[in-house]
């Protein structure tokens, strides 16, 4: 069901339930209030015949006469007067039958009032105490035929102006659920309209700051975000591409030129040589293809301990120049921490593999081939900085650097996949970390890493 019926359906059933509340309410308090009403004119009545009954020489030929000239204000109007169950001292209508039982007129001799009512007819009956004439019941009963006729013509009014009014009000909340509705009704259109060849497309900017304005700025941003991932994802494909197909290109052309002839040993050695270097290459791009995965997939397999933040990156970094003696590094504390200030919750393995990159490019993209590490710390962080005196890295070129194989026109002089930064960022922010990049072209990059302290209550 579409949200329009069913704000519909739920205006409605909410009003129609309401209304009807307050018709059922009118309908009951005036019948309760017709109800009393009545039964005090039968009283008045009562009284008014016990009265005359006392004190008239003939009472019976006074009522006879107000009887026979219809002087009675009651309709269908029936008074019996009784010294007992068996003796009527007075009848005013002689074919009418008992209206009450012999247990009902018990209880009024026992000197309680009763209010019955049988039919349309109401009864009402008391005891009258007489000095004269002793006691006697006295039974008075008529029908309120224009009470009830009244009642009768609010219970059609009542009704009659439900239902108009549910109609009306079912007919009003299809409009206004319909206006309500029409923005986003416009968002749908506007966005089966968007598809991958017109991505920079956007929705229509609405004014306000209601639910539905917002909705539009949230999609919209969605929109970039989608629109940079789709740019991202085909920057990444044509680069993966570019790195997969040179070392192919090379291994094919090399086998190709040496098939044209029979070569010596020597010669045969060098080309393998190459093509172990070139199948090396495609190796450490399938095995930084994996990384990246692994960090970017479902990260709750991997096991959060606590870790001592310089004792890995002075792991890493002793590792690198082992493996590269030429490479050189210096470390240095801003102020002397505590332990405590030292600790991070995360997995010393990917941080190691993050502050080894970090490391391997500022050595490898400076001269002198060295790095400035400096470990700093705030209240709830630790701040690392990695600073070299590389070829730097243009303006244009920062906003691209963490793509998967990106690598600017100058870093491709140089060894390199493009795969290293791209793992670093996302190690970083799965260790709820953030990194940034400073860098001017020709004198260096400062390298920003900032992960939360271990809290020394967990």
């Amino acid at each position: 069901m579409k949200i329009r019926y069913q704000l519909t359906f739920l205006f409605t059933t909410i009003v129609a339930s309401f209304l009807f509340v307050f018709c059922l309410s009118v309908y009951f308090f005036y019948s309760q209030f017709r109800e009393r009403e009545f039964f005090s004119r039968l009283k008045e009545k009562a009284h008014y015949t016990a009265e005359l009954w006392d004190f008239e020489e003939d009472p019976k030929k006074l009522f006879q006469f107000m009887y026979d000239m219809n002087l009675t204000s009651l309709y269908s109007e029936q008074v019996r007067i009784l010294k007992n169950w068996q003796e009527n001292e007075y009848v005013s209508d002689k074919e009418a039958e008992k209206v009450i039982s012999f247990e009902q007129y018990k209880r009024i001799a026992s000197g309680k009032q009763l209010r019955a009512r049988k039919g349309e007819r109401e009864i009402l009956g008391l005891l009258y105490k007489s000095k004269n004439k002793g006691n006697y019941v006295i039974i008075v009963s008529a029908v309120d035929k224009f009470g009830l006729g009244k009642l009768d013509t609010l219970f059609a009014i009542l009704a009659t102006g439900w239902a108009l009014s549910v109609i009306f009000v079912m007919l009003a909340g299809y409009f206004f659920a319909g206006n309500i509705l029409k923005p986003i009704s416009e968002i749908i259109n506007e966005v089966s309209e968007i598809s991958f060849t017109n991505m920079q497309k956007r929705l229509s900017n609405r004014p306000g700051k209601d639910e539905i304005s917002e909705l539009s700025r949230t999609f919209n941003q969605l929109l970039s975000r989608l629109e940079d991932s789709f740019k991202m994802q085909k920057s990444f494909v044509s680069n993966a591409s570019h790195e997969i197909r040179n070392p192919l290109a090379s291994i094919k052309a090399q086998l190709d030129v040496t098939m044209l002839k029979e070569r010596d040993v020597e010669e045969y050695g060098v080309l393998l040589k190459s093509l172990s270097q070139d199948i090396d290459r495609m190796i450490k791009i399938a095995n930084g293809l994996l990384e990246l995965a692994k960090v970017s997939g479902d990260f709750t397999f991997v096991q959060f301990e606590t870790c001592r933040v310089d004792e890995i990156i002075l792991e890493a970094a002793n590792s690198l120049v082992r493996y590269k003696p030429e490479y050189n590094f210096t470390f240095d504390y801003e102020t002397l921490p505590e332990e405590e200030d030292l600790l991070v919750s995360g997995s010393s393995d990917l941080l190691y593999s993050a502050f080894y990159n970090i490391i391997e490019n500022g050595c490898k993209y400076s001269n002198n081939h060295k790095v400035a590490i400096k470990l700093s710390f705030s209240k709830n962080e630790i701040i690392l900085q990695f600073q070299d005196q590389g070829i730097g890295i243009s303006n244009e070129d920062n906003k691209r650097i963490f793509e998967p194989f990106y690598r600017s026109e100058v870093a491709r002089e140089y060894t390199g996949i493009g795969l290293g930064l791209s793992l670093v960022q996302k190690i970083i922010q799965q260790h709820k970390g953030k990194i940034t990049i400073h860098s001017e072209e020709g004198v260096g990059t400062l390298v920003t890493v900032k992960l939360n302290k271990k809290s020394p209550y967990f």
